[in-house]
């Protein structure tokens, strides 16, 4: 995680458990390319796919401003802090 984002207390360790955590409830999905080009920046539409391909309820990531429209399908393009506030609350 970038330092200038990295929530006070929180270290390296801290950082790998909880993208270990993450990746022991991930899966692999198979994804159809059935929308492109959507996005204004063609490297993020792998990113969009997946998270539809997923199900997903939110996309994470520092980038909000080139997901436009992304809420057709349902999804929410939230930054970190932000998601990491949500996750605090459950």
């Amino acid at each position: 995680m970038r330092r200038d984002v990295r929530p006070a207390g929180v270290s390296d360790s801290d950082i790998a458990d909880f993208v270990d955590n993450i990746l022991s409830h991930s899966e692999t999905r198979d994804i159809y390319y059935l929308w492109r080009p959507f996005l204004r920046d063609a490297d993020d539409e792998m990113v969009l796919d997946l998270a539809v391909a997923s199900h997903a309820d939110y996309i994470v990531t520092f980038n909000v401003r080139d997901f436009v429209n992304v809420e057709l399908f349902g999804i929410e393009v939230i930054e970190p802090a932000k998601f990491l506030g949500l996750i605090r609350e459950k």
